[in-house]
């Protein structure tokens, strides 16, 4: 398949379009000390979670608790985020707005991420990109994986030809469920060996698809 021959760029969020790490690091340490769990996480340490499903987030942060448990800490974690990014914390990734300002006169462009309900929107905000977004889908809206929430933006906008933007080999494997092209950014936590396209950076992703 040929650049021309799409109509759609779907791209995950945390690792993609910019580097929340140092801010969900501390949010979950504050949540943490709220709680007097005797444990903390360093940027590195927490990298390794980065992407995965709220409840296995959880999971590998908490151990075993109950589901409800799960979803109540999540939550509070999600809203010391948004607390964060309120504040302007966060890197965005250079070039970022160029990029969307660029892509989005020429295709439709959306965000599927892990986060929690509100958080491509608070991120959106945060960016100041929200013009350039056609629409998004957050797995805290309805518990689903990507590939089952990026054929729901498929069915609501009738796009033919779509391509998934992301940093990690799960999301090489969404794509790979949702019959879509996976483009691997390196820039982000990750890996991924089966890619139909790799760039470096925002920049070089643009003069690509531009």
């Amino acid at each position: 398949m040929k650049k021309t021959d799409f109509d759609a760029l779907i791209f995950d969020m945390d690792g993609t379009l910019w580097d929340p790490l140092t801010l969900y690091t501390a949010a979950t340490n504050d949540f943490l000390k709220e709680k007097n769990i005797q444990k903390s996480y360093t940027p590195q340490e927490l990298q390794k979670y980065m992407g995965l499903e709220s409840a296995e987030f959880t999971h590998e942060i908490f151990g075993n608790i109950s589901e409800e448990q799960q979803k109540e800490w999540f939550k509070a974690i999600a809203e010391k985020q948004y607390q964060r990014m309120q504040d302007k914390e966060g890197i965005l990734f250079p070039y970022l707005i160029e990029m969307l300002q660029r892509l989005s006169a020429v295709y439709s462009v959306f965000i599927v991420s892990n986060c929690p309900a509100k958080g491509i929107d608070y991120f959106m905000e945060r960016a100041n990109i929200q013009e350039f977004i056609t629409d998004s889908f957050a797995y805290g809206m309805n518990e689903k994986p990507k590939h089952h929430n990026i054929q729901l933006l498929k069915d609501k906008y009738g796009f033919k030809n779509a391509v998934y933007i992301g940093d990690t080999e799960k999301d090489e494997k969404e794509a790979k469920l949702a019959n879509i092209p996976f483009i691997f950014v390196t820039m982000g936590y990750g890996n991924s060996e089966n890619y139909f396209k790799k760039f470096d950076s925002l920049k070089e992703l643009t003069e690509y698809f531009a």
